[in-house]
């Protein structure tokens, strides 16, 4: 998500640099924002039906390999046409990502923590559109060197994204396993209590209970 973030800021100004250095202006600046609103809507109406068929990691997934797609399709022939499908191609991973990643978050960050993991996510995902836009400003890239480092950063986040499955950790920083512990914790306390009430027999059974 982290990634599809930054994609966001680094498409936003790369637009307007590249368009305003093929004299579209500000109309066809206008243009790639509204496919992006577009493609953001899409995305967010999408997702829930994604989701019937496929898992939260296989959407975030799949929504940095259109990104991809999108991008070296771009680059080989960049005009305002192909401008506005990448950022609603943009847009859509993105919203479809945001849904996916919340859903995700809620599965796995214990309730007591929750409110607290959904903002430090959100300053990092804030902090990674910062950075792409920085980058995008920063260095003066061409319509196929910008394509293609939209094309990379949505690759690093595969990348780290298939790492970090692979590795057993999950985004919300291992919330499923707290929460595992914290249920057997509750399941070990529940049967001590019940062997307590229950005098010599019913600690015999209470012993037998949790296997």
């Amino acid at each position: 998500m982290a990634a599809s973030r930054a994609g966001v800021g680094f498409i936003t100004f790369l637009m307007a640099f590249l368009l305003r250095g093929q004299g579209e202006g500000s109309k066809g600046f206008a243009v790639v924002i509204a496919a992006a609103g577009i493609g953001g809507f899409l995305g967010s109406a999408l997702a829930p039906v994604l989701r019937v068929v496929m898992r939260e990691s296989v959407l975030l997934l799949g929504s940095l390999a259109v990104v991809i797609g999108a991008a070296l399709w771009a680059a080989g022939a960049f005009d305002i046409v192909r401008a506005a499908v990448v950022a609603l191609v943009v847009g859509a991973a993105s919203g479809a990502g945001r849904l996916a990643f919340d859903s995700l978050l809620q599965g796995d960050a214990p309730s007591a923590v929750r409110g607290r993991t959904f903002a430090r996510y959100e300053t990092i995902f804030q902090l990674c559109w910062v950075g792409g836009a920085g980058l995008a400003t920063a260095v003066p890239f061409s319509s196929r060197g910008g394509m293609r480092t939209l094309g990379a950063i949505a690759a690093i986040g595969i990348v780290l994204s298939v790492r970090g499955l692979l590795r057993g950790r999950p985004s919300s920083g291992g919330g499923s396993n707290e929460r595992t512990t914290s249920e057997s914790g509750k399941s070990r306390g529940g049967g001590t209590a019940f062997a307590s009430r229950q005098g010599p027999r019913g600690r015999a059974r209470g012993r037998r209970v949790p296997e």
